[in-house]
């Protein structure tokens, strides 16, 4: 489980004003995104596949119910920007960091979250491999065989 309140980054944050923990900035459930055929639909351009192969960055986070919400990366300290703290409003989290999509399926997850501190963790903690497998898993989305591939590689770790 990875914790964001009450670090010393927030405290940080807070005290300069950059924690978004109550952002009212867009933030999707991704298993709601997912159409019939296991694409993920743009939720800002209905009708589009999910696309952010030249941008923006899409942050993620799985929850302990293995929820998976997913946001736009927003400017931390820009007024409702979603950064990792935003997409469960605070709660703790199993994993948290980037995925990119490419014609609706995911085409790369990594680990990159500063709020929560997880980089590294898909290859060091096999609960947040075995969390980002399963989160993704439940939203039904198609993933590119390279990716299902890297998710399988961390079980065996």
């Amino acid at each position: 489980m990875y914790i964001y309140h009450d670090t010393v980054i927030r405290l940080e944050r807070e005290r300069k004003g950059h924690d978004h923990c109550r952002s009212k900035g867009a933030v999707f459930d991704l298993a709601r995104l997912v159409n019939g055929e296991g694409k993920a639909v743009d939720p800002r351009r209905p009708g589009l596949l999910l696309d952010n192969s030249a941008g923006p960055k899409i942050i993620y986070a799985v929850s302990s119910d293995l929820e998976v919400h997913i946001a736009f990366d927003g400017v931390r300290g820009a007024a409702d920007a979603v950064k990792h703290e935003t997409l469960f409003q605070n709660a703790n989290v199993e994993a948290a960091g980037e995925v990119s999509f490419v014609m609706g399926r995911v085409s790369g997850i990594n680990d990159h979250s500063g709020s929560y501190g997880t980089f590294g963790k898909l290859v060091s903690d096999p609960a947040f491999a075995r969390a980002v497998r399963r989160g993704f898993s439940r939203t039904l989305v198609l993933m590119d065989p390279s990716v299902q591939k890297n998710l399988r590689s961390h079980r065996r770790r």
